[in-house]
């Protein structure tokens, strides 16, 4: 990768997370949910693909992506909950 390419790269993940940070909590629980609908409806898939790239265990592989949804699927069902309120100590932290 070149410097420029790199450079664009961050461009765009910067771009992606001021969109992201204004994404409002509802849509974010309702993508993380649809994320973890994915991860579990291509559990297979994705653990062959991590075994090819990365020599993982498939069995391994398998694991992490239960792993992945659970956490992805924490969030959908509690995100809401778990979002700072005004007055809290972290509530500017975004």
């Amino acid at each position: 990768m070149t410097d420029a390419e790199a450079e664009a790269l961050l461009a765009r993940a910067h771009a992606a997370y001021l969109v992201w940070r204004e994404t409002p909590i509802a849509e974010r629980v309702r993508l993380f949910g649809r994320f973890a609908d994915l991860v579990e409806s291509n559990s297979e898939e994705l653990a062959r693909l991590v075994t090819l790239e990365m020599g993982k265990p498939l069995a391994q592989a398998k694991g992490e992506n239960r792993t992945a949804a659970a956490m992805f699927r924490y969030y959908a069902e509690y995100g809401e909950e778990l979002q700072p309120r005004p007055g809290d100590r972290l509530a500017g932290v975004q």
